[in-house]
């Protein structure tokens, strides 16, 4: 019995390595194309077709939804959520949201800065300050959404639900990413590499949560 639930546990550690790997390539092929403008073409067509259609009322929301992968908005959640989490004595899971969640921004503005892309140069519904690539709001909302979609998960008995819970998460971030786009202040790409930055940050957080958790449980 334990053979097979060690069996079962390298299989996920390969399969976590191997999105990881194919994540990090992805972000990388993203930042040289954004380094030889390669990907500056398809990008300004993506752009203006996904601000093809634009209203008033589709605006509100949009604002409302970019506003849900704020900074201030996201580490509000990430206290409430870590002061959940200690007042039911769930040790290492609160200090696995601090971690990632503090390391979050850290991360993205060393790539930013790394990578120095200006905003894009379009009419913009809204401003925004720093560089473009990757996407702050959408790291961001992959980390704690993608967190609080696991912690929720993994309290569910039943499968569907679970599955429910995760593909909210799924849309709220993808909705988040559009958002960027729709208001004028990411490009596709910047997106893109946002959602493969902080996946990957979102996996090797895990990948240790659960060493961690292991070596604690060892007797």
């Amino acid at each position: 019995m334990k053979s097979g639930s060690n069996r079962r546990s390298s299989f996920w550690f390969l399969a976590a390595v191997l999105v990881i790997a194919f994540l990090v390539v992805q972000f990388l092929i993203l930042a040289h194309g954004v380094q030889t403008n390669a990907v500056l073409e398809i990008d300004t067509r993506l752009m203006k077709w996904a601000r093809s259609i634009t209203h008033p009322g589709l605006t509100d929301i949009m604002l409302f939804i970019t506003w849900l992968g704020d900074i201030e908005v996201l580490t509000a959640i990430a206290i409430t959520v870590i002061a959940i989490l200690l007042l039911k004595r769930h040790w290492l899971e609160s200090v696995y949201f601090c971690c990632t969640a503090a390391l979050t921004p850290i991360f993205n503005s060393g790539l930013k800065n790394w990578l120095k892309r200006e905003r894009p140069d379009v009419e913009r519904i809204i401003e925004a300050a720093g560089f473009s690539f990757p996407s702050g709001h959408t790291m961001g909302a992959i980390v704690i959404y993608g967190m609080i979609g696991w912690l929720i998960g993994r309290q569910l008995a039943s499968s569907p639900r679970r599955w429910a819970v995760g593909a909210a998460a799924v849309l709220l971030i993808a909705l988040i990413g559009y958002s960027r786009i729709y208001l004028g202040v990411h490009y596709p790409s910047d997106i893109m590499a946002g959602l493969a930055a902080g996946a990957s940050l979102l996996i090797i957080s895990q990948l240790l949560l659960r060493g961690i958790r292991g070596l604690l449980d060892k007797p």
